[in-house]
């Protein structure tokens, strides 16, 4: 592997999520729109996690409001170009900051994938 290249998907969405929720509580979230880009290895792949946009929001989960970031993702598979696009919320106070608190992806027009942290968990 070389220098810089995470060990997985997950290792590289944690990475681009740290950056985002610093921006955030810096007040910098606004301001951000700056390409920010890691590489990361699955199975015998290279792929690159691009953060395309970032967006104060709040996200209702029950009867709470959660103050939230929206990070707009991109996955290259820097062998055949191909593309994924999705969207992560994350909390930015209290106990779920720096917790996604939602994700969607949308692969065809007909179908979107929505997943929200379940109201039982939320402190």
């Amino acid at each position: 592997m070389s220098a810089g290249v995470r060990p997985g998907f997950l290792v590289a969405l944690a990475d681009l999520i740290a950056r985002d929720v610093s921006r955030t509580r810096a007040g910098l979230a606004r301001s951000a729109r700056e390409d920010l880009r890691v590489q990361y290895v699955f199975g015998q792949g290279l792929y690159e996690l691009r953060r395309r946009e970032l967006q104060p929001t709040t996200v209702h989960l029950g009867d709470q409001v959660v103050s939230a970031v929206r990070s707009s993702f991109e996955i290259t598979t820097l062998a055949t170009d191909a593309r994924t696009r999705f969207d992560v919320y994350v909390g930015t106070n209290g106990a779920l900051a720096g917790v996604p608190v939602a994700a969607e992806w949308q692969p065809r027009w007909w179908l979107k994938v929505a997943l929200t942290l379940q109201e039982s968990t939320v402190p």
